[in-house]
């Protein structure tokens, strides 16, 4: 068990664009085919009713991008390989004592740190030459589409936010040590040039990861929202991109008013939005309400809330900064978002398995007893 999900988890960010295989679906394949027999002769793994909701999901999206599309794109395999990265994380991890969990998040997230490393030296370093006159403020696009992970580093930012609220939960929860990790997460987001990303972090950062009062939190939010809205009036004017996001949005109702019942419904196909809007989709909620139709949106928010009721609520740490950068632009390849959201539920299912702590683990704790989110030390 531990193996495979050292596998699994470990590479579930890590893709390579261009290449025809990626990293993660060889660790994804590797790491279920160990996984395989021990549920084969593990009664324990028999199937469980939490997570029903994301196999209905599942079948959902079988059937009804086969009868859209006749056949299976590689939009619609990264969809269900993300949904597919939660039942598998999460079982490979269920009877994993916390020790363990522990030390498989923090190889992940070194690792992780290592690939991102590499992948903004290399983007750096080879900055892609433009059309001259492409876009008003095209100079910084240069630096941000030879990513050798994502198509650009939009998707690069995106993953960087799931990661860093992931190391704010292990913080939080646990009292992981992650200060050297948020920073360096923090500097290779900027790196990305991914203004939805920075602006992520910055914002989620004074509500979760921040150890100040309420009130404190309400003042900095305040400016840090008048000072992104005045940015952001002067950005729309000055910057395509901002622009583009506005016209999705008018784009996708223009659609819907045009589409047929069916379409609206079931949706065109996952990676067919553009042929119907002119437009790639972007955001995640677009995404799915186009391509998966209604009803694939709406099965998208109820596993959410699924996710989030299962976690107590601590899903929210990772899964609200998600939501805002995605609104932006997320790809159908969120395996990385799926993969932590498991282990989060995990983690806040059983608080004597999973809270209770001895001095072998942590020196500075005789013995520590969780109550609520506070640590009580004995």
């Amino acid at each position: 068990m531990y193996l495979s999900a050292l596998l699994i988890i470990v590479f579930s960010g890590f893709y390579l664009y261009g290449m025809k295989i990626d990293p993660i679906y060889i660790a994804f394949l590797l790491g279920v085919f160990l996984l395989y027999p021990k549920a084969m002769s593990n009664k324990k793994l028999k199937l469980k009713l939490e997570l029903l909701p994301i196999y209905v999901f599942i079948g959902y999206i079988i059937i009804t991008q086969y009868l859209i599309l006749s056949n299976y794109t590689k939009p619609v395999i990264n969809v269900l390989l993300a949904l597919a990265y939660y039942i598998v994380t999460f079982r490979t991890i269920e009877h994993l004592n916390y020790k363990k969990i522990s030390r498989i998040s923090r190889i992940f997230i070194n690792a992780s740190i290592i690939i991102l490393m590499v992948e903004a030296i290399y983007r750096w370093l080879h900055p892609v030459d433009l059309v001259e006159n492409i876009s008003r403020g095209a100079y910084i696009y240069r630096y941000k589409i030879s990513s050798i992970m994502y198509q650009d580093s939009n998707f690069v930012g995106i993953y960087i936010v799931v990661l860093f609220f992931y190391c704010i939960y292990l913080r939080k929860y646990f009292e992981e040590k992650y200060r050297i990790h948020l920073i360096i997460l923090f500097v290779l987001c900027l790196l990305t040039l991914s203004k939805a990303s920075i602006v992520t972090i910055i914002l989620f950062w004074i509500i979760f990861g921040m150890d100040i009062s309420k009130i404190n939190k309400i003042v900095l939010l305040i400016l840090l929202g008048g000072t992104a809205g005045i940015w952001f009036l002067k950005m729309i004017i000055q910057d395509d991109s901002l622009m583009a996001r506005y016209a999705l949005f008018y784009y996708t109702g223009k659609y819907f008013k045009s589409a047929s019942i069916f379409n609206q419904i079931i949706g065109v196909g996952f990676g067919n939005a553009k042929y119907y809007m002119n437009i790639g989709a972007h955001s995640i909620f677009i995404v799915f309400l186009v391509e998966a139709g209604i009803i694939g949106l709406v099965a998208l928010l109820f596993l959410w809330v699924h996710i989030i009721k299962k976690s107590k609520g601590q899903a929210l740490i990772v899964l609200l900064p998600f939501s805002l950068n995605a609104l932006a632009l997320s790809g159908h390849s969120i395996t990385f978002l799926y993969c932590v959201l498991a282990i989060i539920c995990i983690l806040s299912k059983d608080s004597q398995k999973y809270f209770v702590m001895c001095h072998e683990d942590k020196k500075h704790y005789k013995k520590i007893v969780i109550k609520g989110h506070s640590w009580v030390k004995n």
